[in-house]
């Protein structure tokens, strides 16, 4: 007697971003994602838009899919908004629940992401310049996350606890602070990475070459990765820029 196999299909993968294409909002909507950047502040990336989301406070404990490995596929159930809106965060959506999802096609994938993610920091990194901004400035228009490509793919990551990460987008250097979940997964070794000092006497021009700031010691993913950055939960009267997520090209 032969027994039927069911095969579940890959989900569909937006071929690119459309302007104006929104993603489905309704409480009880059925997203199929991929994880950008785990618990606490969790994002994902809709696949069928292309659309980042983010946490809410309170849902981490809830959903251990929400802390897997770097672009696990997820799919999220939405629920009616109950929190007052947040201007720090307008992707921000309130879950029913979060479980694992169905894996899309590596080519679709890195295909989207590409098209995702953002390679200048024209207009100022999230739309302003400097390492944080002020409460009251922030406009429902403005992104609070966004997927960057760091010239070459490479990030140097400083320090401990939560340790800095320096960078370039384009011609311009960028310093962050690593998130408790981007800490999580580097600790968790969901990346290769590589310790080590440029030697003194050739800093200056190994700097040229890379294209980098010579930052002193570090460790540095051994692979070209994608940061997922966004704004912190607010601190005061100021949210900070922190990278939320580090991912590897595909």
């Amino acid at each position: 007697m032969m027994v039927a196999v069911t095969r579940t299909r890959p989900p569909q993968v937006a071929r690119g971003l459309v302007p104006g294409r929104k993603r489905l909002d309704e409480p009880d909507a059925t997203l199929h994602c991929v994880l950008l950047a785990p618990a606490p502040d969790w994002v994902v990336m809709d696949l069928a838009t292309g659309a980042l989301i983010r946490s809410t406070p309170g849902f981490e404990e809830a959903a251990p899919a929400l802390l897997a490995e770097p672009l696990a596929p997820i799919e999220l159930t939405l629920a009616p908004t109950v929190d007052p809106w947040d201007p720090s965060r307008p992707e921000a959506v309130e879950l029913a629940g979060a479980i694992e999802g169905s894996r899309p096609s590596r080519r679709s994938l890195r295909r989207l992401l590409d098209g995702v993610a953002r390679r200048d920091d024209e207009g100022g990194l999230l739309g302003s310049l400097g390492p944080s901004v002020s409460f009251v400035d922030l406009e429902a228009r403005r992104p609070s996350v966004v997927v960057l490509a760091p010239t070459g793919g490479r990030v140097r990551l400083v320090g401990e606890n939560p340790g800095i990460a320096h960078f370039l987008l384009g011609d311009h250097a960028h310093a962050l602070p690593l998130g408790a979940g981007a800490s999580a997964w580097l600790q968790q070794g969901h990346l290769p990475t590589a310790a080590g000092r440029t030697p003194k006497r050739g800093r200056a021009a190994h700097a040229r070459a890379l294209r980098t700031a010579v930052v002193g010691p570090g460790i540095e993913p051994t692979v070209p990765v994608y940061l997922v950055a966004g704004f912190d939960r607010p601190a005061g009267s100021q949210v900070r820029k922190v990278v939320l997520g580090v991912l590897p090209e595909l």
